[in-house]
């Protein structure tokens, strides 16, 4: 469906994001590896029925993780 395909790619957009971070902030790759690791461990994602969620509480949660991850990454740009 194609609502759950933009829900997907938001989702993505936020993570990726937040292993950006953690990536620049660890200088290393392990962290988001295993971070990827873990997210790959939900129970739901070897269900192939591809739904989609209500977009609010989708907005709310990623919403913040865009916006944490981005004020983070700037901050810590500054301070090198």
């Amino acid at each position: 469906a194609l609502d759950a395909t933009f829900q997907q790619v938001y989702y993505a957009t936020a993570i990726g994001l937040a292993f950006s971070y953690l990536h620049i902030f660890t200088n290393r790759i392990w962290p988001c590896i295993l971070m990827h690791f873990l997210l790959d461990l939900q129970p739901n994602i070897a269900n192939m029925n591809a739904e989609a969620s209500p977009w609010g509480p989708i907005l709310i949660i990623f919403g913040i993780v865009i916006i944490v991850s981005i004020i983070c990454i700037y901050a810590f740009n500054k301070r090198i």
